[in-house]
C-alpha cells in the first residue's frame, strides 16, 4: 500500500469514526430534550444520577479496549489468535463474575441505595443494574472491533447506541409517560443493541479454540492503563451522585443538566483519540 493510499484510508476512517460518534452523540443530547420537558424536575435528577452510576460500573472495564484492541491488531499468526479466543472468552467471564458482585450489592443494600440516591421507583435501579453488564462487555467486544480495523460496523454501533436510546425515550417517554426507570429502560435498549452487533461481528474471534495466555504480562500492561483511567473516569461521574445523595431531589437536575453538557462534548473528540 503506497503512502498516499495509507493517508487517505486513514483519514477516510477517522472521518467516518468522527462524524459517527458525533452523530451519535446527538442522539445522546437529544435524549434530553424529550427527557427534560416530559419527567418532573425530581424524576430528571434520578435519571441523571443513575446515568453517572452506569458510568462508573464501567471503571473495571474502561482499558480493556485498549488492550484488546492492541492484542487483536498483533493477532497474526494461529498461536496469538488462540490466544486473542482465550483472552476474550476470559474478559467476559470475569466481568460478568465483576457484574454478578455488583448486582448482589445492590440487592443487599437495595434500601439505602435507593434512600440515599432518592429513588422513588425500584425498578430504575434494577434496569440500571443490568445496563451495567453491558457496559462491561461492550469495551471488550468493540476492543476486537477496533484492533481489527472495522471501523464501519464501530462507527454503526455509535449510531445505534444514540438512536435507539432517542427513540426509546420518545416512545416510552414522551409517549407513554415513563419516568425515570422508562428512561433507563430507553437506555437499556441502546446498550443491549451494541453489545448484540458487536457479539455478532466478533464471534469468529471469541469463538475459535483457545491458547494458553500468560496473565502475568498480560496484567502488567493493563493494570497501570486501568488505574490511570478509571481515576479520570471516577471524577467525571462521582459528582452527580454527591450533589444526588446531599441535596433535595427537587434541585438535583439543575446541576446534572449543565454536566451533561459538559460530558456530551467528549462525544465530538473521544472518536480521534
Amino acid at each position: 500500500m503506497s503512502n498516499t493510499s495509507r493517508r487517505f484510508t486513514f483519514f477516510r476512517q477517522t472521518g467516518w469514526m468522527a462524524l459517527a460518534t458525533s452523530i451519535g452523540g446527538v442522539f445522546m443530547v437529544l435524549v434530553h430534550t424529550p427527557v427534560s420537558h416530559r419527567l418532573p424536575e425530581a424524576e430528571y435528577g434520578v435519571f441523571l444520577t443513575l446515568l453517572q452510576v452506569v458510568n462508573l460500573m464501567l471503571i473495571p472495564a474502561v482499558a480493556l479496549q485498549t488492550v484488546v484492541a492492541q492484542q487483536t491488531a498483533a493477532a497474526f499468526d494461529a498461536t496469538q489468535q488462540a490466544q486473542l479466543a482465550t483472552t476474550v472468552r476470559r474478559l467476559l467471564l470475569g466481568a460478568f463474575v465483576i457484574w454478578l458482585f455488583l448486582a448482589l450489592g445492590a440487592w443487599v443494600w437495595r434500601e439505602p441505595l435507593l434512600h440515599r440516591l432518592q429513588i422513588g421507583n425500584p425498578g430504575a435501579l434494577w434496569l440500571t443494574v443490568a445496563i451495567g453488564l453491558a457496559m462491561l462487555w461492550s469495551p471488550i467486544l468493540q476492543g476486537v472491533l477496533q484492533g481489527q480495523q472495522d471501523f464501519l460496523w464501530l462507527g454503526w454501533l455509535q449510531l445505534v447506541n444514540g438512536a435507539a436510546r432517542f427513540l426509546g425515550v420518545l416512545l416510552i417517554v414522551a409517549w407513554l409517560g415513563g419516568h425515570a426507570a422508562g428512561a433507563m429502560r430507553a437506555a437499556f435498549i441502546g446498550f443491549v443493541a451494541i453489545v448484540a452487533l458487536a457479539g455478532w461481528f466478533t464471534r469468529r474471534v471469541w469463538l475459535a479454540p483457545g491458547h494458553a495466555v500468560a496473565w502475568g504480562g498480560w496484567l502488567r500492561r493493563v493494570v497501570p492503563l486501568m488505574l490511570g483511567t478509571a481515576a479520570s473516569q471516577f471524577m467525571l461521574s462521582a459528582d452527580m451522585l454527591l450533589v444526588q445523595s446531599t441535596f433535595d431531589r427537587e434541585v438535583t437536575a439543575s446541576y446534572g443538566a449543565p454536566g451533561m453538557i459538559g460530558r456530551a462534548l467528549m462525544f465530538f473528540t473521544g472518536a480521534l483519540v
